[in-house]
């Protein structure tokens, strides 16, 4: 068989030859020098299928394996023998070659361009377009390289936003939501993982905003307690306009944002992971409103912080570089803590009792906010001492919804959610 191969396969052979060696006899094993060193050609394609002998199954006739098959290019078997010579094989593989129209039809599709320049020789693409340039045009190319393109409709818009973010939440790079081509469109900045800063750089290219990498940026994370929420609290020296945050969970949780009423947080939890994500709802990156930034997990004390993965994305989708203030890790106690401690009872129907504590004499504001940022009232402003305090807020003039007591003290500002159900 190697005389056959050097022939067809070698530098000189037919670019429509290709051979084909199944290491599944029904005698096996065989030595290699029982096999006679078949496979020593470079281009020899060898395969070993398993148990069973599918392939040799697909020939059988009469309980009899063929030992040679040849295979035309619709598929279908021409010949079968055993103990093949050179001068049949080479004959019947000519035969072939003869009988094969496109391999004699320099232009297959008959596009005007020859089968070894054209980037669809099977597939009519007479003005060569190519619009990813990735090699395959159009016409044959099932995934468009185009960066950001998700969707594959040669735009990157809106739609490519949503499903990148969707993406994400589903597993990023691992998301089994997504064939591998939009996997591959979504992965923009190329790095093997689909997260944030990818949506973030997607926007950017849907604004025309250009990338700006001269500046990362760094911030520090720490957590806190507060009653069974989780608090994680974000210090950024430069603007923040994505944040995520993978969780390992067991169940479910909600987590929202202090503040930030343009900034919208969206979650999903799959495979004992949380992925929590928040971004401009307008997808225009819009930064955040400040560059301390709260996020608060309800319910979460079981939570390991060691678990908790986070990226944060400056304005040009760039990693801001991330460290953890007192060391990332849980240890299963109620810091001390300074600002609002309770709010209780929590829904309350119309007053509840609003507790902070001061770790040093200073003004005080306690004021209400709705969900669109407006305050509706004003429920301490003045001095006061260092130490424990709590305050009536009488909301019986509010319809029902969710508010938040806003806490500022020095420069210290915090808040709380309360919700009124009448």
């Amino acid at each position: 068989m190697d005389l056959i191969d050097e022939e067809w396969m070698g530098p000189l052979g037919n670019p429509h030859v290709v051979t084909m060696i199944n290491f599944d006899d029904p005698n096996q094993p065989y030595s290699c020098q029982q096999w006679g060193q078949e496979g020593s050609v470079a281009d020899n394609f060898m395969i070993e299928d398993g148990n069973g002998y599918t392939v040799h199954g697909m020939f059988n006739t009469g309980n009899a394996f063929p030992s040679n098959v040849w295979v035309d290019h619709t598929m279908t078997v021409y010949y079968k023998t055993n103990n093949t010579g050179y001068y049949l094989a080479n004959l019947k593989l000519q035969d072939m070659l003869d009988d094969c129209a496109p391999c004699n039809d320099p232009d297959i599709d008959q596009d005007g361009t020859n089968n070894d320049v054209d980037n669809c020789p099977n597939d009519y693409n007479p003005d060569q377009s190519d619009s990813d340039g990735d090699g395959f045009g159009d016409e044959c190319d099932d995934c468009h390289n185009m960066g950001g393109d998700i969707n594959d409709d040669v735009l990157v818009d809106v739609l490519d936003i949503v499903l990148t973010v969707n993406m994400v939440l589903s597993g990023g790079i691992n998301s089994p939501d997504f064939s591998e081509c939009e996997l591959g469109d979504a992965d923009i900045d190329g790095n093997g993982l689909i997260n944030i800063l990818d949506v973030i750089q997607i926007i950017n290219l849907v604004i025309g905003s250009p990338r700006n990498d001269f500046d990362n940026g760094s911030a520090e994370v720490s957590y806190s307690y507060q009653g069974d929420d989780l608090w994680v609290s974000i210090a950024s020296d430069v603007d923040m306009v994505g944040l995520q945050l993978n969780i390992d969970a067991d169940n479910d949780l909600d987590a929202y944002l202090i503040d930030n009423s343009h900034i919208k947080v969206w979650s999903n939890y799959q495979d004992e992971e949380m992925i929590v994500l928040a971004l401009d709802e307008l997808m225009l990156n819009r930064a955040f409103d400040s560059r301390s930034v709260n996020l608060v997990i309800e319910d979460a004390l079981y939570i390991n912080t060691d678990s908790i993965e986070i990226v944060a994305s400056s304005s040009s989708g760039s990693e801001i570089n991330v460290s953890y203030v007192g060391g990332n890790s849980q240890n299963n106690t109620y810091p001390e803590y300074y600002g609002l401690s309770r709010i209780y009872p929590n829904p309350f129907n119309p007053t509840t009792e609003i507790e902070f504590n001061l770790p040093y004499d200073s003004n005080v504001v306690l004021s209400a906010y709705d969900l669109n940022g407006r305050e509706v009232g004003v429920i301490f402003d003045g001095f006061q001492t260092s130490g424990i305090h709590s305050y009536q807020w009488d909301a019986s003039n509010l319809t029902s919804g969710v508010y938040y007591i806003k806490f500022q003290f020095d420069t210290q500002i915090q808040s709380m959610k309360a919700v009124l159900m009448k």
